[in-house]
């Protein structure tokens, strides 16, 4: 009896920990994590044991990796709470994803909005940056936004040589 308990207890905790997280990214900061950008029309869709894999025509891509031609299977979870995406056959969207061991993948953590002016990433490119990406482990090129120029420091503040100076210096930073 107490071993039934456990078990429905260990179920229940297994049914609630299966959830998709996800950064919250723009389009640009995702087309820089991501190995591939392409508009696709999804072609036909083939349901696997825990995976969903999509026939697909490449209309415009965006972004892929050097010398190679991108594949026209693309696959994902078939559920959501594994950051699975759903697509409609028939339809034409914009899909970021990996580039793997000469396959594609996506998930709903790469999903660029619809509305999205794709034109921005013509000729756009990414800062690379030593930060590892805590969704993917590897290192990631993120996009940082233009610094106004009336935000930019030309001269470095002094620096403090007393402790007044300093206590002086940390409050002008509160204030």
């Amino acid at each position: 009896m107490f071993s039934l308990r456990i078990l429905i207890v260990l179920l229940l905790l297994l049914g609630t920990a299966d959830a998709c997280s996800c950064m919250q990214s723009i389009p640009e900061q995702i087309y820089c994590r991501s190995q591939f950008v392409s508009t696709v029309s999804v072609k036909q869709v083939i349901v696997k044991p825990f995976r969903l894999v999509y026939n697909v025509e490449h209309l415009q891509i965006f972004k892929q990796p050097a010398n190679s031609t991108l594949p026209t299977k693309i696959s994902t979870p078939s559920q959501s709470a594994t950051c699975g995406v759903r697509l409609t056959v028939g339809k034409d969207v914009l899909l970021a994803g990996d580039f793997e061991r000469g396959r594609l993948s996506i998930s709903s953590c790469a999903m660029i909005d619809a509305e999205f002016d794709t034109s921005k990433f013509k000729g756009f490119t990414c800062k690379s940056s030593p930060a590892v990406d805590p969704l993917s482990n590897i290192a990631a090129a993120n996009w940082l936004p233009p610094i106004p120029s009336d935000r930019v420091q030309t001269k470095s503040p002094p620096i403090p040589n007393s402790r007044i100076q300093t206590k002086t210096a940390i409050r002008r930073l509160i204030d």
